[in-house]
């Protein structure tokens, strides 16, 4: 093979390993990562797109721009027009330009993207901001595999796709089987055939008899090389794979679902106000069976994890301490303890498909005791989650004593103000006789946790307006319980709100106020069990009521095993969220707002009658009140009041407040992108300049280039004066100049004259400091 082949060959290699790369980098995140069902977008074309595009378009820029810096400006600001385009187009003026509306769009879009990347269980919808930032990964990937195939670069072709993949398999968190681990083998053999093959500099090489270099290598021989080095890393890989622990050796995702969910599912950590395509395949999670004195399997929750943080689109846990479990040291926090009625029950669990950390319990976990699973590596939170490290695995048991909140046997209790008598609400409704609620005795008063108030907080961007609808729908109430009960009736048995698991925005957080009180907006009051547990904890808060969404699992369906004992099976259609309310005296009692027709849920708190008829007007409320969360207490200052007068319902304000900064961020960038384009404008008018003759224009362009680097050419010297004591690069530039303009002859304008006195800059000056210089407005600024 000749040199001519042999370069050939290996541009080739390189050019067909590189688009193997990004083919299997896209399938990989198609098949694994992101949804591609009918209601989702296109994203495919757009990720093709991209990469086509941003390849494109870097080609014609490097063709037609002679300045580096300026093709990267370029670029850049058409990469960040893509990616407006694809994530906020809905806000940009004639399709491109930003508006108002824009930034604060972009910031939401970006905080749920970013959710998702975090937390998500893939496949995940592909909402606009996830495509968004993927399609300049794209972008940036095609530019790249066209700089390298101008070049001959193999590694600028091949490792940004080959990187990507790598990433989309580590987030991917579940195996991709042999095929994947076959086509990566190949894709990086091919690459390392064609690295191979590049050409080196000519020193060095065998000749023939003529003095012709020889070939180093073959093309045969590294296809073959690649072959080989293909098949023994599919088939180390399959092999180590086994000495490689499922759940893996380094924590590479950052929150996300429990575990790897390596052969089984997992669920994400939060409860999220994004409405987005839920894939459910009624797959087994786990199956359980109850000691005979335990309640009625339909009415137990089987929980997993609460969550206290809300950042304006989910809700998520907090980062706590987990204490390894000791038997008999009880779980979770004690000053968070329920106190009113509760019964301890016994639970056997076997694991199915569920692959988790966090272990389902049927209340908090006190007792545990297995023989497949080392207790001994048990954590306890302070919610009184069970947290595995090692991760649970089909086949799994264990079985777990815990203690389970009765609230329902606490109604009356709950129902009694500090005098002993029902609170207002409740006495109505018994004296019209449509309950037989008596008052309750109420647990010995217990001080609340010195930190309950952190239950409370919300972010600044909750539109105030929620405030609103919080206040209007418990009007009357005269305890934190009873606006608790308004709240979650109507939410549930109102029939204001359906329950729905086929909603899609398509892009977007949803908007809460919205969602709540505006009858045109997307989706208006539908949802599924986060939407509607996500809406109840944050009324909750504005409302001051401590308060936090729990996910879990419902009650399951009881079956007959073939030896006739009932088992518990959940399914992942058990998933479900709800909220708890903390209510001072009591703890935390458990609320269900998700209006569920369906016989899925159990018969909630406000089953028993409609409260709404026996609310007493608010100017005629007794005043009860249980000192918590006084927000009708008279003593709460007026800064804790909030004018619902300029915040109207479905005002349509948005979370995010478009400050002065938001508007000069922008501006000074486009200002700072400007210096750049003038000066490139200024360089070609004087190359056509110098190509018709006029030597002038060269000195003109190196002297302002020395300008903004700093060193300008001093007044008093001559240019030739200057070039002899600068750098004799500079001579034969500052004789021609000086022979046309001191000495009125020619002086021979040539373009190479230029370009070594450019060469010398580059040597001379670092790259930081030619970057400065090209954002300098001095040269501007004192003229041509």
């Amino acid at each position: 093979m000749d040199d001519r082949n042999e370069e050939l060959m290996d541009n080739r290699l390189g050019r067909l390993a590189g688009i193997a790369a990004f083919v299997l980098m896209l399938i990989r995140l198609g098949d694994k990562l992101l949804d591609s069902g009918i209601e989702a977008p296109a994203w495919q074309m757009i990720m093709i797109a991209s990469a086509f595009l941003g390849g494109v378009i870097w080609w014609l820029l490097s063709q037609t721009v002679g300045n580096r810096r300026l093709v990267i400006a370029i670029f850049a600001v058409a990469g960040l027009a893509l990616f407006l385009r694809i994530s906020v187009s809905h806000t940009l003026a004639v399709g491109f330009v930003p508006t108002g509306e824009t930034f604060g769009a972009l910031g939401r879009e970006m905080s749920q993207a970013l959710n998702l990347v975090r937390y998500g269980v893939a496949p995940v919808f592909p909402t606009s901001g996830i495509v968004a930032l993927l399609a300049i990964l794209m972008w940036v990937t095609g530019a790249l595999y066209v700089w390298g195939a101008s070049v001959g670069s193999t590694l600028a072709m091949v490792v940004p796709s080959l990187g990507l993949y790598l990433q989309f398999a580590v987030m991917d968190r579940v195996p991709g089987g042999r095929g994947y681990m076959i086509a990566a083998a190949a894709v990086i053999a091919l690459a390392l055939a064609a690295i191979g093959m590049e050409r080196r500099q000519e020193s060095g090489r065998v000749r023939d008899l003529e003095g012709r270099p020889l070939a180093r290598r073959a093309g045969s021989m590294a296809l073959v090389l690649a072959v080989l080095v293909a098949a023994g890393s599919a088939v180390a890989a399959d092999t180590a794979s086994s000495l490689v622990p499922a759940n893996g050796n380094i924590r590479w995702r950052f929150g996300g679902g429990y575990g790897a969910g390596f052969g089984g599912q997992s669920f994400d950590r939060l409860a999220d106000l994004q409405q987005s395509i839920i894939r459910r395949t009624n797959a087994v999670m786990f199956r359980a069976t109850l000691d005979p004195d335990a309640p009625p399997a339909n009415q137990i929750y089987w929980r997993m994890e609460s969550l206290d943080i809300f950042d304006g689109t989910a809700w998520r846990p907090s980062a706590s301490r987990a204490d390894f479990y000791e038997p008999g040291m009880g779980g979770g926090d004690p000053d968070y303890a329920y106190q009113g009625t509760t019964q301890e029950i016994t639970q056997r669990v076997q694991i199915a498909n569920l692959r988790s950390q966090v272990l389902p319990t049927a209340g908090i976990g006190q007792f545990f005791r297995s023989e497949s699973v080392n207790v001994s590596g048990f954590q306890i939170t302070p919610d009184g989650s069970a947290i595995y490290q090692a991760e649970l695995d089909e086949g799994d048991e264990y079985e777990a004593q815990t203690i389970l909140a009765m609230s329902n046997e606490d109604l009356g209790a709950l129902a009694t103000g500090p005098d002993g008598n029902l609170t207002p609400l409740f006495a109505n409704a018994a004296e019209a006789g449509v309950t037989a609620i008596e008052p309750g005795e109420r647990p010995r008063d217990v001080t609340p946790p010195s930190d309950i108030d952190r239950f409370t907080e919300l972010p600044e961007e909750v539109p105030a307006g929620i405030t609103q609808v919080a206040v209007q729908q418990t009007a009357g109430a005269t305890t934190p319980f009873e606006a608790a009960w308004l709240l979650q009736r109507w939410f549930r048995e109102s029939g204001d709100f359906e329950y729905s698991t086929d909603v899609s925005t398509g892009h977007g957080s949803l908007d809460l106020e919205e969602w709540l009180t505006d009858p045109e907006s997307l989706n208006y009051r539908v949802g599924y069990c986060e939407q509607f547990a996500a809406a109840m904890a944050v009324l909750g808060r504005r409302l001051n009521i401590p308060s936090r969404v729990v996910w879990g699992f419902t009650p399951g369906r009881v079956e007959e095993q073939s030896d006739g004992t009932d088992v518990i099976v959940v399914r992942d259609n058990n998933a479900h969220a709800w909220v708890e309310m903390w209510m001072d005296g009591f703890g935390w009692v458990k609320f269900d707002p998700t209006p569920r027709g369906d016989g899925a849920l159990p018969e909630s708190l406000t089953a028993e009658f409609d409260p709404t008829p026996f609310v007493p007007p608010p100017d005629s409320n007794s005043g009860a009140t249980l000192g918590r969360p006084g927000f009708f207490d008279e003593s709460v200052t007026a800064l804790d009041r909030i004018d619902l007068t300029d915040n109207p319902i479905g005002d349509g304000s948005s979370g995010f407040e478009l400050t002065w900064i938001w508007v000069a961020i922008p501006f000074v960038v486009l200002l700072a992108g400007l210096i750049p384009l003038l000066k490139a404008i200024r360089r070609r008018r004087r190359l056509r300049r110098l190509r018709e003759g006029d030597i002038t224009a060269a000195w003109d362009e190196i002297v302002d280039r020395l300008t903004d680097l700093g060193t300008p050419v001093p007044a008093f010297q001559t240019p030739i004066e200057f070039a002899r004591a600068t750098d004799r690069s500079l001579v034969p530039l500052a004789s021609s100049y000086s022979a046309a303009v001191y000495g009125d002859r020619n002086g021979n304008a040539r373009e190479s004259d230029l370009a070594t006195v450019e060469d010398w800059i580059k040597l001379r000056y670092e790259g930081g400091a030619r970057t400065r210089a090209a954002f300098n407005p001095a040269s501007l600024l004192k003229g041509d």
